[in-house]
């Protein structure tokens, strides 16, 4: 009972600001619209679940200070707050991806019916004739809005999972860590690939460019690869919150 009305709680606290987000990005395209027929001329916009995608992780980041506090003052374990919270990830990732998968129709509906109009979502740019002109005239089936639902579904759900596995490191950890861990990171990063270049002659580094290329290469090897990413930051969220205390100031 408790993990469903901290979902309801994280969930009312989430929706009001992605409500907001999604007047935006429609009245973002609706400009472009107007000004393409008000104009004469060429308008069109691409690309807008990127939008989302950084929205997302922005917001895995912000609403875990105060859900967290919040639970605990209450007197919610720290599994039920997790628990809770991940359904509302969860769910809201679902709603986005919905909403994004709309708006790619929307779009498209537009783009077909305005001559000077054109719009193209993430997929069609990335697996669609990804060499064609925004203008050029696509016209997709409802096989290629499932697979923009999918496309969009699994990268909401990677990115705002990551975005609370950093709302919660930047809550749990102390200043200097906060500035000493993103360095070693990225000089761990720099000495693996300089070690692995003299040493191993960029064995390590041609294997995970593969990897990125065989990620990056269909939609489905996307839907395989971000759940899995999701479940990963997942874990070290729940792993941050065991024991944690409650900070006034972060």
């Amino acid at each position: 009972m408790n993990t469903i009305k901290m979902f309801k709680y994280s969930f009312r606290y989430i929706i009001k600001s992605y409500g907001i987000f999604i007047a935006i990005t429609a009245a973002i395209i609706h400009f472009f619209l107007i000004f393409s027929i008000a104009s004469d001329s060429n308008g069109g916009i691409g690309g807008m679940e990127m939008s989302t995608y950084i929205y997302m992780i922005v917001l895995g980041i912000v609403v875990f200070r105060e859900n967290f506090n919040m639970s605990v003052q209450s007197g919610i374990s720290r599994k039920t707050f997790f628990a809770g919270m991940t359904i509302s990830n969860v769910v809201l990732a679902l709603i986005a991806s919905i909403n994004d998968t709309i708006l790619a129709i929307l779009g498209n509906i537009y783009e077909k019916h305005i001559e000077t109009f054109g719009y193209d979502c993430i997929y069609e740019q990335a697996f669609l004739n990804p060499d064609i002109n925004l203008f050029d005239k696509r016209i997709l089936n409802a096989s290629d809005y499932f697979n923009v639902f999918i496309m969009d579904f699994t990268t909401d759900l990677a990115v705002i999972f990551i975005g609370f596995f950093i709302g919660a490191a930047l809550y749990r950890l102390g200043k200097a860590f906060k500035i000493i861990i993103p360095v070693a990171i990225y000089a761990i990063c720099q000495i693996t690939a300089l070690l692995d270049a003299i040493l191993f002659d960029s064995v390590i580094m041609t294997r995970i460019y593969k990897t990125f290329i065989w990620i990056i290469e269909s939609n489905w090897h996307m839907a395989v690869f971000f759940p899995v990413i999701a479940v990963l930051f997942a874990a070290g969220t729940f792993l941050f919150t065991r024991r944690m205390s409650i900070k006034e100031k972060v």
